[in-house]
């Protein structure tokens, strides 16, 4: 080989590799393909059923409301057609929800925060807070002043609450000694043994309503919370109390 051809076979050798080189860096991850939709259903944390270290007062507590109800059932599948609250279906994705609601909810009003009450899925739900788009007309007449909507953790709609700290009247809703949570979303119990929890439930096909009351030591309700809960999540719920309850 003359040393010219030589030359110019190790120049050849060079910007061949060179190519092969950058191809393959180019060349797209193995695995699945960016933006691969996620199966339908609900999404939880893998160990969404786990025992409850504390709080088991509250998963008994909602265990009494939705007896009859709701039983123990790990379906994470879809549930079309489940109306939650005023077109609103299980599963809805969380933008959607806000284009529908959108006449009565402010858009900037929203806040985000992991939903810890016990009972529900662990460490796999969030509470979206919204404020009335009209002060004055608030939520339902003007009953309510804040909306909570309740989503997995691919922010589809799974609950919704209303809640005032204003209640115009005191409802005759019944009540138990044990009970103490009075708003399950925001995980809030009473703390003194002067103070009252009432509750009243409502079903409608696949939706329980829950509406819940704190009566300060003078007797007049103080807070009030209307829970939108539909049995898909309710059986979920039933599973995890079953499994931090169960000896």
């Amino acid at each position: 080989m003359t040393p010219l051809t030589k030359q110019f076979f190790t120049r050849t050798v060079l910007v061949t590799s060179f190519s092969l080189t950058c191809m393959a860096l180019s060349a797209p991850p193995s695995g699945p393909a960016v933006g691969t939709p996620m199966p339908p259903g609900i999404h939880l944390d893998k160990k969404w059923n786990s025992r409850m270290p504390s709080g088991i007062e509250s998963a008994k507590e909602l265990a009494s409301l939705l007896s009859g109800f709701a039983s123990p059932s790990e379906n994470l599948q879809e549930f079309p057609g489940l109306n939650i609250y005023k077109g609103i279906n299980y599963l809805t994705p969380l933008k959607a929800a806000k284009v529908a609601l959108a006449s009565v909810i402010q858009e900037n009003s929203q806040s985000r925060n992991w939903l810890t009450c016990p009972g529900f899925p662990v460490s796999s739900l969030m509470i979206y807070q919204f404020s009335p788009k009209d002060p004055k007309q608030g939520f339902e007449g003007n009953a309510y002043d804040r909306m909570f909507i309740v989503t997995d953790k691919t922010e589809q709609v799974v609950a919704v609450e209303l809640s005032t700290e204003n209640p115009a009247k005191s409802h005759a809703f019944q009540e138990q000694p044990n009970w103490r949570t009075y708003d399950f979303i925001n995980y809030r119990t009473k703390g003194l043994t002067t103070t009252k929890v009432t509750h009243e439930t409502s079903v409608s096909g696949n939706l329980m309503v829950i509406r819940s009351s704190f009566i300060d030591a003078n007797g007049r309700p103080s807070k009030e919370t209307k829970l939108f809960l539909p049995k898909p999540l309710a059986e979920l719920m039933m599973t995890c109390i079953n499994a931090s309850t169960a000896p």
